[in-house]
């Protein structure tokens, strides 16, 4: 389901709940549905989100719509500034080293507590996540084996039961997404991350209560994501104009009426 922009007389695009969402649940399906659209580019970086619109839309007050917003923004994927309408945070590309070497130790962290704290279920939940990881690679769709990816890494992470590093690991992929989205914007397609060849070693080592293994798999489907950023998001040759010139080619570009549905700032 897809958010409607409403276009109010001062002629600002705010972005509002289809009908279909109401008397679903509550506040956690607008976070669920806005999380969804902001982190696959449906909704660009700077669109408004009006949340008295989005609340008489749902059918909810306008308490649990900023809850869900409020939730959104320690995601860091929303802006909540004090007297103004919330907004999608903008991607910050400058900050990409820091987001990859914190995704390593979070991945890291994750598998090796998954091994250490794993029930039967969660070893289910994991090998059904691996299945349609392989299945995507399979079929070359690259876009579902990433998102496929991050479903077997968070399925490991609440297998840990640690809700600090899932929270914080959910956050990590969220940034991640957006940035190959945006590449996936400007070229047509979605890079390859070499990555499913470690899957079945690292439900192994799990399975096993391995947690050295474990670890050392997380670290390189860690690497695998780094590498596939430095080669296809950040270019190796005139980085920062090179990153000017995607940020104004994703966020200003023509093809955004085709992925914005609400207006950027």
């Amino acid at each position: 389901m897809k958010a409607a922009v409403e276009r109010p007389d001062n002629k600002e695009d705010k972005v509002t709940l289809p009908s279909e969402w109401k008397r679903r649940s509550g506040a956690q399906v607008v976070y669920d549905q806005l999380r969804e659209q902001i982190v696959n580019l449906e909704l660009l970086p700077g669109a408004l989100l009006d949340d008295a619109a989005l609340g008489r839309c749902a059918g909810l007050s306008r308490t649990a719509v900023r809850e869900a917003l409020v939730k959104l923004s320690l995601d860091g994927l929303v802006e909540c500034p004090p007297h103004r309408p919330a907004t999608v945070t903008r991607i910050d590309y400058s900050s990409v080293d820091a987001l990859l070497y914190a995704l390593e130790l979070t991945l890291r962290s994750t598998c090796h507590l998954a091994a250490q704290n794993r029930k039967d279920q969660d070893l289910q939940l994991a090998r059904r996540s691996a299945s349609a990881l392989a299945l995507a690679m399979d079929a070359y769709n690259y876009t579902a084996a990433f998102t496929e990816l991050i479903e077997f890494h968070m399925s490991i992470a609440n297998a840990g039961r640690n809700n600090y590093l899932s929270a914080t690991l959910n956050r990590l992929f969220g940034d991640v997404a957006r940035m190959l989205r945006a590449h996936s914007l400007l070229s047509g397609r979605f890079p390859q991350i070499a990555v499913s060849s470690q899957t079945d070693t690292l439900v192994r080592a799990i399975w096993q209560r391995n947690p050295v293994v474990a670890a050392d798999c997380g670290r390189q489907n860690a690497s695998a994501l780094k590498n596939t950023i430095q080669q296809h998001v950040i270019p190796s040759r005139s980085r920062d104009i090179e990153l000017v010139a995607l940020k104004t080619m994703v966020f200003s570009g023509t093809h955004c009426h085709q992925a914005a549905l609400g207006r950027t700032t």
